[in-house]
C-alpha cells in the first residue's frame, strides 16, 4: 500500500505499508510421486513494515 498527500505545493506526507495484516508466507514442496509423509511444508512470518514520513523542497 503506497500513498502520498500534498499538504502544500512544496510539502508532502507519504506512507508505504507492507504486509499490513501480518499474513504468514506458507508453502509446500512436493513432486509427482512424493508420499504425504515426505512433503516439505513451511511457514515464515516476516512481520509488517511501515514507512511514514514527510518530504519537501526548500
Amino acid at each position: 500500500m503506497l500513498g502520498e498527500f500534498n499538504v502544500w505545493k512544496r510539502l508532502a506526507v507519504f506512507a508505504n505499508l507492507r504486509n499490513v495484516g501480518d499474513i504468514p508466507d506458507r508453502g509446500t514442496t512436493v513432486g509427482p510421486h512424493t508420499p504425504a509423509h515426505a512433503t516439505l511444508r513451511f511457514q515464515e512470518r516476516y512481520g509488517s513494515l511501515w514507512t511514514i514520513g514527510v518530504k519537501g523542497t526548500f
